[in-house]
C-alpha cells in the first residue's frame, strides 16, 4: 500500500475495502501515523511525523547515527549479544557492518547446519546480493511468543529472537531462518546488532515499512534480506 503520495483517494482495507483511519501514535520514541481498519486493526505505521517531518529530515539515515536517532538501541556484536541487556519486548531490529569496503565471502557459513544439511550458497550469490555503499545488511522482527505450555508469562521477544541469531552463527541448529547470508561474510565477527521495541501489532508494518525504505535508498533489499 503507498501512502507515500496524494491522500486524495483514501486508503482502504486490503482484505474488506473499508477506509482506513488515520490514528497518531508512536514509533519507539518517534512520532508516528497509524492506518487502522475497523474490522481488521492496524494496517500500516510509518514516521516521522509531526515534529521530524517539519524539520525536513529524511525519514531514514542508513547509519549507526541515523538508526540511533531513530530509536534503535544497542550496537553489540554477537559475541556479546548473550550478556546485553536485551529487552524482552516485541520490535525490530537490524544488523550493521561498519564498512561499507566490499568485503570478502567465505565458502563454508558458520551457520549450523539445518536437519543435518549446509547452509552455505555459492559465494557468487553473494557477490551478486551484496549492496556496495550500505551498512545495514540486514532488517529482521520480533513478535510476541505464546507463553510456554504450563507457564502464563510470555516469552521474551527481541531477546529470544536474537538468541536464535546469535546460536545460529555459533553453528547451532536454530529456528532462525532469515538472514543467513552474514554468516559467510569473512568479518562477521564485526557486525552489530542494534534493535527498536514497538507494540506488537505494528512490529511487522514497521519492519516492512523499513525494507521498503531501504529499497528507495540503495535500489534493492538488504543483503542479507532474501525476502520482505
Amino acid at each position: 500500500m503507498d501512502v507515500s503520495g496524494d491522500l486524495d483517494e483514501p486508503p482502504v482495507c486490503e482484505q474488506c475495502g473499508l477506509v482506513l483511519e488515520l490514528v497518531p501514535d508512536r514509533a519507539g520514541e518517534h512520532l508516528a501515523v497509524r492506518l487502522d481498519c475497523l474490522l481488521h486493526g492496524p494496517q500500516l505505521m510509518w514516521t516521522p511525523f509531526g515534529d521530524d517531518a517539519e524539520r525536513g529530515r529524511p525519514s531514514m539515515e542508513w547509519s549507526r547515527a541515523g538508526l540511533q536517532a531513530a530509536g534503535f538501541k544497542g550496537f553489540v556484536s554477537f559475541a556479546k549479544l548473550k550478556a546485553a541487556k536485551v529487552p524482552p519486548d516485541p520490535g525490530i531490529y537490524v544488523v550493521l557492518r561498519p564498512s561499507t569496503s566490499v568485503p570478502e565471502f567465505v565458502e563454508r557459513t558458520v551457520a549450523g547446519d539445518h536437519h543435518g544439511r549446509d547452509q552455505s550458497v555459492p559465494v557468487s550469490l553473494l557477490r551478486e546480493k551484496w549492496v556496495p555503499d550500505a551498512e545495514v545488511v540486514y532488517i529482521g522482527k520480533a513478535n510476541a511468543r505464546k507463553p510456554r505450555p504450563g507457564r502464563a508469562a510470555p516469552r521474551p521477544a527481541l531477546r529470544t529472537r536474537l538468541a536464535e541469531y546469535r546460536r545460529l552463527g555459533e553453528g547451532k541448529d536454530s529456528p532462525h531462518r532469515g538472514g543467513l547470508y552474514i554468516w559467510q561474510l569473512a568479518d562477521y565477527d564485526d557486525l552489530l546488532v542494534g534493535w527498536k521495541t514497538l507494540p506488537d501489532e505494528f512490529v511487522k508494518a514497521e519492519e516492512t515499512r523499513l525494507i521498503a525504505e531501504f529499497v528507495k535508498t540503495y535500489g534493492r533489499r538488504p543483503f542479507a534480506n532474501r525476502k520482505d
